[in-house]
């Protein structure tokens, strides 16, 4: 017996035949065939809107709800007063696919990251969670839906998804343990008995049954490493105790996507649940309406499962045919039947990760928004993040970089910077370079930059500059250098310098020089030094000095001596004056 309700009404559309699959950690559909007496409905009125087949159990007459969003509707015939439609209904998680979007989540956990992408739509959800989730410093969705970046979530920290359905709505249960299972609708026994046996306890029940066994890889290391402590190991390995041959095998990868070894332990146990969760499955077939993904069951009476062990519904797919409404003729029984996938309750299910993660092929620009911090690191802007939140602290590549030596050359707020991503990985970014724009543009002029390259700083908070220009024009070549303040320079042992022409310098106050032993000044034409209208002038053969007065003075001896002449003259007066003067 089954019943359908829509936006339409209860029992306005009569279902005559219905598909469904359904599993977890998977989106289900529902493909219904149903007939209704209105004139063609409205397919705008009930799209989107949500919908339920319940379907009785043929034995205890326990009542399961088939709830789901209407996705798809199409009109597919008629037969004198009747209409004829098939329907297909899948749950609102299946919505997100429709979406995609770029945002930062900083500084969060996982189960925090999907309550927020969840809650932004506005629908039923629950987490059932009993493990401890690192707090991710940095998570990107990146040009993928929201079905696709909380599914890549959950599917790496091992936690998985079901639904609840009940006439009005179906809601998400996340899990990451068996303690998150309850027994399914009516109690968790199923009675087993083989096609053509009576149903003697008036269960729902299973005829068919068969357990089977899977090699499945029985090691997972991962690797990483974290630049802010690049010397500790982060290793990790998780290995099982499978009995068979090949059981060891091992899956290694690099990176793993953590920064602390407790981290990547789990990291290692989740993807190697996941391995050996596949090892031990059952799968049978039946009329357990009742019986679906999420929820636990026991078997009375099967030759192979141990009685009164419980199995987690993994799987189902449901068939209802009702022969009292076709849309045309179609061999079968009516009525409802079933195929199921379990595995026992005590082995941990994990999701398989198929979901890929976004690779970022190229390098990206964006604008700085912080100042560096202690580790040469500074914060981006991201032209695709419509929130205009941060980033995280981004390295900057530099042409080296040792301990305590190497290049600085710091993007300053308000750049625009190139950005590379490790892997291409949109989780990991790297400031690489920067680049001029239409508000950025280059110190030097347009028709000068063929020839000219060089650094040129501004003062922070101020107009001024620091600056080495090299400018390669042809007969004009030239190197420039400008400090706004002070140049200070230290050499340690010599200091050689060639000058094929001219040296000028203007000092613009005053110049102290102290040489601890000697200076030595050689020219061969001239040395001359002017102050003011005094001159002392030196050439190979003769020293002229020349002033309005000058005067020599001794503390004990004053020698002049001339191997030839000494001529002392003055054109007015001349005075030699001593306590004793002895001439020849």
């Amino acid at each position: 017996m089954a019943s359908f309700s829509s936006s339409l009404g209860k029992d306005r559309l009569v279902v005559s035949r219905f598909e469904g699959a359904e599993g977890l950690s998977e989106l289900f559909e529902f493909r219904l065939e149903v007939v209704g007496t209105d004139e063609d409905i409205d397919f705008d009125q009930i799209l989107g809107t949500k919908c339920c087949l319940k379907i009785q159990s043929q034995h205890d007459g326990v009542e399961r709800s088939f709830n789901g969003v209407l996705v798809e509707a199409e009109w597919i015939g008629k037969d004198q007063d009747l209409r004829f439609y098939r329907l297909v209904l899948r749950p609102w998680l299946w919505l997100l696919t429709r979406t995609t979007n770029c945002k930062i989540f900083s500084h969060s956990t996982v189960p925090k990251i999907l309550s927020q992408v969840f809650g932004s739509h506005g629908f039923a959800f629950e987490q059932r969670l009993s493990e401890s989730y690192p707090e991710l410093e940095y998570c990107v969705q990146y040009r993928e839906s929201d079905f696709a970046f909380t599914s890549r979530l959950m599917e790496e920290y091992g936690i998985y998804f079901y639904f609840e359905h009940s006439e009005s709505d179906h809601k998400l249960i996340m899990a990451d343990s068996s303690s998150a299972h309850e027994p399914k609708l009516g109690g968790a026994a199923l009675e087993f008995s083989a096609v053509g046996q009576s149903n003697i306890f008036g269960k729902d029940r299973l005829n068919e049954w068969a357990e089977g066994r899977h090699l499945r890889s029985g090691k997972v290391t991962l690797e990483d490493y974290d630049y802010k402590k690049p010397t500790t190991d982060l290793l990790a390995e998780k290995a099982a105790s499978a009995k068979y041959q090949h059981g060891d095998l091992e899956l290694y990868d690099y990176p793993g996507r953590y920064t602390e070894k407790g981290n990547g332990n789990s990291l290692a146990n989740v993807r190697l649940e996941g391995e050996q969760a596949i090892d031990k499955r059952s799968t049978a077939s039946g009329d357990a309406v009742t019986c679906c993904p999420g929820f636990t069951i026991t078997l009375d009476g099967s030759p192979r499962a141990n009685k009164g062990t419980k199995y987690l519904t993994l799987r189902a797919n449901h068939l209802f045919r009702s022969q009292a409404y076709r849309s045309q003729d179609v061999s079968g029984d009516d009525g409802y039947s079933g195929s199921y996938e379990f595995q026992p309750l005590d082995i941990p299910f994990r999701a398989p990760a198929t979901t890929l993660k976004p690779i970022i092929h190229g390098p990206q620009t964006a604008v700085v928004v912080s100042d560096v911090d202690d580790q040469c690191r500074i914060e981006v802007r991201f032209f695709w993040d419509r929130d205009k939140s941060q980033s995280r602290y981004v390295r900057i590549a530099q042409s080296w970089a040792g301990n305590g030596w190497g290049d600085v050359k710091i993007p300053r707020k308000g750049m625009e910077v190139v950005v590379e991503y490790l892997e291409g990985d949109p989780d990991q970014p790297l400031v690489t370079g920067s680049v001029y724009n239409a508000q950025n543009v280059a110190p030097y002029v347009k028709e000068k930059l063929n020839a000219v390259s060089g650094t040129k700083t501004q003062t922070l908070r101020g107009t001024g500059f620091n600056e080495l220009i090299m400018d390669d024009t042809s007969g004009d070549e030239l190197i420039r250098f400008h400090a706004q303040r002070d140049l200070e320079g230290k050499v340690e042992n010599d200091e050689r310098r060639d000058i094929g022409n001219d040296v000028k310098v203007r000092i613009g106050n005053n110049r102290d020089e102290n040489i601890v032993s000697t200076w030595t000044v050689t020219a061969n034409e001239k040395i001359e030094f002017t102050v003011g209208m005094s001159t002392f002038t030196m050439t190979p053969t003769e020293i002229t000095l020349k002033s309005t007065m000058i005067t020599l003075e001794a503390d004990a001896l004053m020698k002049i001596q001339s191997s030839a002449l000494s001529q002392v003259t003055a054109d007015a007066l001349l005075t030699i004056q001593g306590a004793l003067v002895l001439i020849n």
